[in-house]
């Protein structure tokens, strides 16, 4: 993708936090690591609420809280907002001055479409993601189901051999079965090369709720 919406919605409340400070490199540097790290947690918690996939996971990092943020993490942000306040947002700022007034309205209204429909296409690849995920988890669950049940009448001693391929033919428990695996292939195959990105993107992404599914989603983008 081309921008991500959480970067860019961090960036503007960095600059918001850190300019009135910009002299005192401390106080940036510690309103920086506080604000950012809030915005990560507050997104990360949202986003798995919502998605059901937990987009980073810091649960490997020392000192970490739920997986949604960490100390080496804030120190980062912490650094990066005076590198974005003093470096970066300047640099783009003697430029943007020197520029016609007409021509940056036309930027400015550029780049927020463009950020927009970002915004749109980003969430919707989420939810599509966790739809594919939920259906995929079901139709394990079934398939499961239906295995162990048939491994248990398989070994129920009351019950013929020739009894039990009878009960399942008339049952079709066997084309159900091979319906499930194939839909479960089908349903994996949905996942478009947007959707592919945001998983490929975040490769320590995770997901409580349909831990398999979203495993084997990942395997499939990782071949």
């Amino acid at each position: 993708m081309p921008m991500l919406p959480i970067y860019g919605f961090g960036a503007i409340i960095l600059l918001l936090v850190s300019i009135p400070v910009e002299n005192n490199y401390l106080l940036m540097f510690v309103l920086g690591m506080a604000v950012a790290t809030l915005l990560e947690y507050v997104t990360g918690a949202v986003m798995e609420a919502l998605f059901k996939v937990k987009y980073w996971d810091y649960s490997s990092q020392k000192y970490n809280y739920k997986g949604y943020i960490c100390l080496s993490s804030s120190i980062t942000w912490g650094a990066f907002s005076i590198v974005l306040t003093k470096v970066i947002h300047r640099s783009i700022e003697n430029v943007v001055l020197t520029m016609d007034q007409n021509i940056n309205i036309i930027i400015t209204i550029v780049v927020l479409i463009i950020f927009a429909s970002n915004v749109v296409v980003a969430v919707r690849a989420a939810w599509d993601i966790r739809v594919v995920i939920e259906k995929m988890t079901l139709l394990k669950k079934e398939l499961v189901e239906i295995e162990e049940y048939l491994r248990q009448v398989g070994q129920d001693g009351k019950q013929k051999i020739e009894e039990f391929k009878d009960n399942i033919k008339e049952q079709g428990f066997i084309k159900r079965i091979g319906e499930l695996k194939e839909e479960y292939i089908r349903i994996s195959d949905r996942i478009d090369f947007r959707k592919s990105s945001l998983i490929k993107g975040n490769p320590s992404a995770s997901s409580r709720h349909f831990r398999e599914a979203f495993e084997d989603l990942k395997k499939k983008f990782r071949r």
